[in-house]
């Protein structure tokens, strides 16, 4: 069958989950991988400021998810590895029927019935030109920066590895959107 590999990034809290899980709804031959599975172990996520820096990409086991990814893509096979995704969120249904069937002719308009569709979804995928040339399809999901600030500090936490981390007070600012502009930037206009 034939193979495409689709990235969906943005920042924290942008949607990108969401739009992944409704894709996954849509389309029957398909795959997920989740940036978020491939964090280091706890005590190895960076410093910044006396705080755990989360959200660089230092903190991403960056050799072994571009492995993932490259033999996803060579060959179809999402190698098996621990998800944390959707320990904290249940999927309800954010789009009714008519929605999933126009979104679901959009897609299958770029598709064929021997397409394998992996989708990968996270916050820092375009990391460099290894990176970028793995994908057939990239998409940047944005959202305004009020907007993800407070869902952001509306969530109750992630699951990690060896336990469980919460936000500290003014995480956002400090940390993750300083983190996320750093690292994609590039991509935005003014």
């Amino acid at each position: 069958p034939e193979i495409m590999l689709l990235g969906i990034s943005g920042a924290t809290s942008c949607g990108k989950s969401t739009v992944v899980k409704i894709l996954s709804r849509l389309l029957d031959n398909v795959a997920v991988i989740h940036q978020d599975d491939f964090y280091k172990a706890d005590d190895e996520i960076p410093v910044r400021d006396g705080v755990a820096d989360w959200d660089c990409k230092e903190a991403i086991k960056v050799d072994e998810l571009y492995d993932v990814l490259a033999e996803a893509r060579a060959t179809g096979n999402v190698k098996e590895h621990t998800s944390f995704e959707g320990k904290l969120d249940k999927f309800s249904e954010l789009v009714n029927d008519n929605e999933l069937q126009l979104l679901a002719a959009i897609v299958n308009a770029q598709t064929n019935n021997n397409t394998k569709i992996i989708i990968v979804d996270g916050f820092m995928l375009y990391l460099d030109d290894r990176f970028l040339n793995l994908f057939d399809k990239k998409y940047l999901v944005h959202a305004p920066y009020h907007v993800l600030k407070a869902r952001r500090e509306n969530r109750k936490g992630y699951y990690t590895e060896q336990g469980f981390w919460e936000d500290p007070k003014g995480y956002f600012d400090k940390i993750v959107w300083p983190a996320y502009v750093e690292e994609n930037g590039k991509y935005f206009k003014d």
